[in-house]
């Protein structure tokens, strides 16, 4: 073990239980390393982020939630002080919260090529749907009804704005 301690004494220093020749890419020393058979794959690395991207509306701090419910389901991806980390920092990097969120917990689950993979599958959704939405609106861009709806929404969206300052 790389750590010193005895092979079969449950910790080495690569973060992986009972077995020194095994490292697992962003599990922390003394974190158990899942069966063989159990890793996850970047697939589900990027379906569960994906899913967050998708239904994760209203800022950031909305991912939260996502991330506890992943930790549950994947314990060897981080644990619930990992989970902290997660929240303090994304929201002391500079950047959006729910990126850095997915960025520094696709790191714990699966090292460098994770954080890319969740980063990636959590803005996919939002830009995929601005697109669709940006084209339907542009097959229905000289329909009067459409630019009645959007010189009505307008003075309105104006005064939310004037209201909340």
């Amino acid at each position: 073990c790389l750590s010193g301690h005895p092979p079969r004494s449950g910790l080495c220093s690569a973060g992986c239980a009972n077995d020194e020749s095994r490292v697992c890419p962003g599990i922390r020393p003394g974190r158990a390393c899942a069966p063989r058979g159990a890793h996850m794959t970047y697939l589900l690395l990027f379906w569960e982020f994906f899913k967050v991207g998708l239904f994760a509306v209203g800022g950031g701090y909305s991912t939260l939630p996502f991330l506890q419910k992943m930790m549950e389901q994947y314990p060897s991806w981080f644990g619930s002080l990992q989970l902290a980390d997660i929240a303090a920092i994304a929201e002391a990097t500079p950047g959006p919260v729910g990126v850095n969120a997915a960025t520094f917990a696709g790191y714990s689950a699966a090292g460098i090529p994770g954080a890319l993979l969740a980063t990636f599958a959590l803005v996919l959704p939002p830009f995929l749907l601005v697109g669709l939405i940006a084209r339907v609106l542009e097959q229905y861009r000289q329909s009067r009804l459409v630019c009645v709806l959007f010189s009505t929404l307008r003075p309105a969206v104006t005064g939310l704005i004037a209201a909340a300052a």
